[in-house]
């Protein structure tokens, strides 16, 4: 009984990713709730690996070729979507974003 209430009183706005990319997902979640842009996502994540990427708000400096890219769908539409963050693999920390489109 303990057990469901603290599941239950927990912030909806928490997420858990598991499997292949989970913790590359979790540090883009993470991301995206310190700058305050999970209003709009979903908490569902796609990941592709990225060796070339251009438009890249960089917020830390990586010395890899290639980058884990993680996108959360809109939860509505609008005019400005959720960005496409960019996890060092090695690191598996936030480098850079995609602003939304």
């Amino acid at each position: 009984m303990l057990f469901m209430c603290l599941t239950g009183c927990a912030n909806s706005n928490q997420a858990e990713f598991d499997g292949e990319f989970g913790r590359e997902k979790q540090a883009a979640w993470d991301f995206l709730q310190e700058q305050d842009w999970t209003v709009r996502a979903e908490k569902m994540a796609t990941v592709n690996v990225k060796k070339e990427v251009q438009d890249v708000e960089w917020v830390r400096s990586s010395n890899s070729k290639e980058w884990v890219a993680v996108s959360f769908a809109d939860e509505k539409p609008s005019v400005i979507s959720v960005p496409v963050i960019l996890v060092d693999p090695e690191m598996k920390e936030v480098v850079g974003y995609i602003p939304g489109e």
